[in-house]
């Protein structure tokens, strides 16, 4: 849990970001990877415990559906970028 909240604690407080996690054998992103979830908006003001409850329930999903060894060597990984709106189409679109 503390490295959700050591990455939500860095994270820009003027920023959304889209989330990935994810799953690998071998810690390297351009290697074959499994997506736990869809994507997850973050700020740095979003609560960990549950980004962390949240990943981890997907992480069990994921060993259960696809009869994966729960002691199999995995490393969690997440995928992130920041989100970019242009507030002039948004106002546009709203106001």
């Amino acid at each position: 849990m503390d490295c959700i909240y050591d990455f939500v604690t860095s994270l820009d407080s003027n920023t959304l970001y889209s989330v990935i996690p994810m799953i690998t054998t071998n810690n390297e992103l351009n290697k074959p990877y499994m997506v736990l979830s869809r994507t997850i908006l973050v700020t740095k003001y979003s609560n960990y415990k549950e980004i962390h409850h949240y990943t981890f329930a997907k992480y069990q999903e994921a060993l259960k559906d696809f009869n994966i060894d729960k002691y199999s060597n995995f490393f969690k990984n997440i995928s992130f970028k920041k989100v970019r709106m242009d507030i002039n189409q948004i106002n546009k679109r709203f106001l």
